[in-house]
C-alpha cells in the first residue's frame, strides 16, 4: 500500500484491488480496511474474508467473477445476492470456466465499468463516447445471453446498465431490452431451476461437510474411503459433469466434485505435517478416485503409502503414474517418501527406464 503510493501517481480518490482466490479476499480485506480510498474490487473466485463482514451501506463497488464449474461459485452468488440486498454498486460475470484467472474480456467489462462509475460519481470527467461504447458493448453481451437462454443473467446486466449509465449514454435500447425479457414466460421457470440448483448444491455441501468434520476430528475413526466415494456421489457427478457438458445441470455436477477434490487436496498435507499419515491416505485415495488418470494425483498417493510402510500398493501406484505420464526421473530419485523402495531392484529398474525416456537435448 504504501510502496505503490510512493512511486507511482496514485488517484487516492480511485484505488482499485483485486486478486484471485485466496488473492481475492486479500484484495477485499485491503477494500474494508481503507474504505475512503479503494473505490472498487474485481473479486475473482474467491469472496470474503474469514471473519468479515460487509458495513452497510458497502463503500466500494464489486465486480464479482466465477467460472460456472468453481467450486467457490456458490460463495460468490451469495455475496451477490449480499450486494443487491444493500443496494452497493455491484455487476456479477460468469465465465466458462472452473477455478482459474477470468478470460481478458471479463476482466476488461470490469475496468470498463468502473470508469463508468468514476463517470457517475464525479471522479473523472464524462466522456460520452467512451461510455457511449462501453453500454453498446454491455447491451451485446446481455443480447448473447439471452440468446444462448440465460436470461436471469442478462435481466441481472441489463437492470444495471440502465442503473449504472444513468445521464452518461442513452439507455432507452437497454430498458426496452430489460422491459422485454422481464415478460419472457421462460423467466419464472429459469429462476425456478436456478434456485433448485442453489439449494441442491448448499444441501450437499452442507452433508459432505460431516464427513471432513469426521476427519478432523482425531477422537473419531477414518472415514472408510470407499463409503466417502458413495457418500459424495463421486460416479454419478463425474457421469452427470460429462454426459451434461456444458449445461447448468452439468456445470452443477462439476462444481460439487470440483468441491469435494479441492478439500482434499488442501486437507492431505495437514495431516502429512501432522504425521498423521491414515487421514492423509484418506484424502489421497479420494482425489485418485475423481481423478484416475492424473499422474501427479498417482505419484502423491504412492508417496504416502511408502511412508506408511504399504510398499507394494505403493509401487503399484508409482507404475500406475509413469503409465499415466509421470516422468521426472531426478525427482523420484531424491524424494525422501520413497525411502523405503530404494534399495528395491525394480524400484532402481523403474528409474534406469525413466532416464532412458528422457528426451535429448
Amino acid at each position: 500500500w504504501g510502496d505503490t503510493r510512493a512511486r507511482f501517481a496514485v488517484d487516492g480518490r480511485r484505488i482499485y484491488t483485486t486478486g484471485f482466490s485466496g488473492g481475492s479476499r486479500v484484495s477485499l480485506e485491503v477494500a474494508l480496511r481503507y474504505p475512503e480510498n479503494v473505490a472498487g474490487v474485481i473479486v475473482c473466485c474467491g469472496g470474503m474474508p474469514e471473519g468479515r463482514t460487509l458495513p452497510e451501506p458497502v463503500p466500494f463497488a464489486a465486480f464479482l467473477a466465477a467460472g460456472r464449474k468453481d467450486f467457490n461459485y456458490l460463495e460468490i452468488r451469495l455475496l451477490d445476492e449480499i450486494l443487491a440486498r444493500r443496494q452497493a454498486a455491484h455487476r456479477l460475470a460468469l465465465f466458462e470456466g472452473a477455478h482459474e484467472w477470468p478470460p481478458a474480456d471479463v476482466a476488461a467489462e470490469a475496468l470498463g465499468w468502473f470508469e463508468v462509475l468514476a463517470m457517475g460519481r464525479g471522479l473523472r470527467e464524462k466522456d460520452p463516447q467512451l461510455a457511449g461504447a462501453l453500454l453498446a458493448e454491455s447491451l451485446g453481451r446481455a443480447k448473447d445471453l439471452a440468446a444462448n437462454g440465460r436470461l436471469p443473467e442478462a435481466v441481472g446486466l441489463l437492470d444495471g446498465l440502465v442503473r449504472d449509465f444513468q445521464g452518461l449514454a442513452d439507455t432507452a435500447a437497454a430498458a426496452a431490452e430489460l422491459a422485454e425479457l422481464r415478460k419472457a414466460p421462460a423467466l419464472k421457470d429459469l429462476e425456478k431451476a436456478d434456485q433448485k440448483r442453489r439449494k441442491i448444491e448448499v444441501e450437499y455441501q452442507t452433508r459432505g461437510s460431516r464427513i471432513w468434520k469426521r476427519l478432523q476430528d482425531t477422537r473419531e475413526e477414518v472415514p472408510d474411503v470407499a463409503k466417502a466415494v458413495k457418500e459424495f456421489k463421486v460416479a454419478e457427478l463425474l457421469d452427470a459433469a460429462r454426459r451434461l457438458k456444458g449445461t447448468e445441470d452439468g456445470y452443477l455436477a462439476a462444481r460439487q466434485i470440483n468441491w469435494v477434490l479441492i478439500e482434499a487436496y488442501f486437507e492431505a498435507p495437514v495431516w502429512r505435517q501432522h504425521k498423521d499419515l491414515e487421514r492423509e491416505l484418506f484424502c489421497r485415495r479420494l482425489m485418485v478416485a475423481i481423478l484416475p488418470d492424473r499422474p501427479e494425483i498417482r505419484y502423491n498417493l504412492a508417496g504416502a503409502l511408502a511412508l506408511a510402510g504399504e510398499v507394494g500398493e505403493a509401487f503399484t501406484e508409482l507404475r500406475t503414474a509413469v503409465d499415466k505420464g509421470f516422468a521426472d526421473a531426478a525427482q523420484l530419485e531424491a524424494d525422501p517418501d520413497f525411502a523405503a523402495l530404494r534399495p528395491n531392484p525394480a524400484f532402481q529398474s523403474l528409474i534406469a527406464s525413466l532416464k532412458q525416456k528422457r528426451p535429448n537435448p
